[in-house]
């Protein structure tokens, strides 16, 4: 899909493909990837990190931005 603004393809079609896939979630036929959420932190960065070179993460890691960083 980004593929398309980069070599110039037209571009309407991207809100096509962006809808269609807020339909899909929606109706259930796609879910997200991500295997843990961790709001963001020093502490949270050094586990994932840990986990993530442990070889043990089975999908996407991802955090949430708070209103600070600890």
């Amino acid at each position: 899909m980004f593929t398309r603004p980069l070599r110039g393809y037209d571009l309407e079609t991207q809100g096509e493909i962006l809808n269609n896939i807020s339909k899909a979630i929606e109706q259930g036929l796609l879910k997200s990837i991500v295997w843990k959420k961790k709001v963001l932190s020093v502490s949270s960065l050094r586990e994932m990190h840990a986990l993530q070179e442990s070889g043990q993460a089975m999908g996407k890691i991802a955090f949430e931005v708070g209103d600070t960083i600890e």
